[in-house]
C-alpha cells in the first residue's frame, strides 16, 4: 500500500537547493525542454575539460529516482533518515567506448519492457548511460544492478555511491533523453 506522506519522484532546480519538489510527466518535458538546460548542455558539449564540464553540470536540475520524497520537500539524505525506497534502481554507466546512443539502439531499444527500463538518457557529459529500472518484488538495488550487469556481461553496472537510494541524478536536455515511460516512471 503506497504511503500518502511520501510522492514518488522528487526534484530540485539544482542540486544545491535545499529542498525538492515532486516531479510530473509535465514538470519532466517542462525540465528537459528549457532553455537554461539547453544552453548549460551546449557549454557542457563545448567544453573539453572534464573538471569543467562537472562544474558546468552543477547547473543543471536533478532528480531522486530511487527514494520517495516527503511532502514536507525536505531532501532525504543518508544523514537524515528521510529514504523511504521507490522501487526504482538508478544505473550509470560511465566512461563507455561506444556511443552511447549507439549502444542503446543496438542492444536495448525494443527490449525495455523486458529490461524493467521506464526511463533512458545519455549522461550529461555525453559520454555515458543512465537506466532507472524497476526492481522485482524484494529486490535490493545492489541486486537489481547486478541483474542488469549480467545482462550485458559486464562485473557491476554502478560505483558504490549509486546504490544509495538517495543519490541525485543531474536531468539533461530532451535531446539525451532515449526513452520515458510515463506510465511506468509516474
Amino acid at each position: 500500500m503506497k504511503d500518502n506522506s511520501f510522492i514518488k519522484i522528487g526534484y530540485m532546480d539544482t542540486r544545491f537547493d535545499k529542498s525538492m519538489k515532486p516531479l510530473t510527466a509535465e514538470v519532466l518535458d517542462q525540465l528537459t525542454h528549457s532553455e537554461q538546460v539547453r544552453q548549460t548542455m551546449a557549454l557542457i558539449e563545448a567544453e573539453p575539460n572534464q573538471e569543467a564540464k562537472a562544474k558546468l553540470k552543477e547547473k543543471l536540475p536533478v532528480v531522486l529516482y530511487a527514494c520517495q520524497l516527503t511532502t514536507t520537500g525536505e531532501r532525504p539524505k543518508r544523514e537524515n533518515g528521510l529514504g523511504v525506497a521507490s522501487g526504482f534502481c538508478l544505473h550509470d554507466w560511465d566512461h563507455m567506448t561506444e556511443s552511447p546512443r549507439l549502444f542503446y539502439i543496438k542492444h536495448i531499444a525494443g527490449h525495455e519492457s523486458e529490461l524493467g527500463i521506464v526511463l533512458a538518457h545519455i549522461t550529461p557529459r555525453g559520454e555515458g548511460l543512465r537506466l532507472v529500472t524497476t526492481m522485482l518484488e524484494g529486490e535490493t538495488i545492489t541486486a537489481c544492478q547486478a541483474r542488469l550487469a549480467t545482462r550485458f556481461g559486464m562485473q557491476q553496472f554502478a560505483d558504490a555511491v549509486i546504490k544509495d537510494i538517495t543519490r541525485l541524478s543531474f536531468l539533461p536536455s530532451d535531446s539525451y533523453m532515449l526513452y520515458v515511460d510515463r506510465k511506468g516512471l509516474f
